[in-house]
């Protein structure tokens, strides 16, 4: 894993934060058109409260509770994904919450929540990187197939979707990488998927002191 020097352990926060205020320049100077996108960016606000070298949990667009909330995983996705963190026995402070494409995509007809586009993806798969390159995470968990597709495709990795712990390289930072389901009321309300997170989750605890 790729830690952080000690005179690095505090100005990585304001970095990550003055970066997270720049991403919707970058991609309108990329040729993103924000006409079925929501110009809101969404990232957690209390970054100053979270440990160096975090557990950083990617999801995949944010949703119209993510926009009310202003912060990643909100709602009904943020309730469960508040009790896997209590079941990992892990602080809060050990997660950073993230998306693959941090803007609310919308259909235009009916302002519904859709996936977001291969453009899309693309561009946001650059910003990934580099906030992960700024945020050194211990450990990547993808949360849903799309978000683990960004992140083996930056890691060019071979992991499948729901596949166990493995190392992997994105740019110049090592770190673990996990993938799994995205912890929506549609997978929670499935038994089977929602073992698989709580098992996942409870794992977690174990990984990261093995890995300290």
């Amino acid at each position: 894993m790729t830690l952080r020097k000690n005179g690095q352990r505090e100005q990585w926060k304001e970095d990550l934060l003055t970066f997270y205020e720049e991403r919707y320049r970058f991609l309108l100077d990329n040729g993103i058109s924000f006409v079925s996108i929501c110009n809101k960016d969404i990232y957690e606000k209390k970054i100053s409260n979270k440990v160096c070298n975090p557990i950083l949990l990617v999801a995949e667009v944010p949703g119209k509770d993510e926009v009310d909330s202003g912060e990643p995983l909100t709602g009904e996705s943020g309730e469960n994904i508040a009790e896997l963190i209590k079941i990992s026995k892990l602080a809060n402070s050990m997660f950073v919450k993230t998306n693959l494409f941090p803007f609310r995509t919308f259909t235009i007809n009916a302002n519904e929540n859709r996936p977001p586009d291969s453009k899309e993806i693309e561009k946001g798969m650059l910003l990934l990187e580099h906030e992960i390159s700024l945020v050194k995470p211990r450990l990547i968990i993808s949360l849903g197939e799309i978000a683990c597709y960004g992140i083996k495709k930056l890691s060019k990795t071979k992991a499948k979707f729901k596949s166990p712990i493995s190392d992997i390289s994105i740019g110049s930072h090592r770190c673990q990488f996990l993938s799994t389901y995205h912890p929506s009321n549609i997978n929670f309300n499935q038994a089977t998927r929602k073992n698989r997170l709580i098992s996942d989750f409870k794992s977690l605890k174990t990984t990261v002191e093995d890995n300290l």
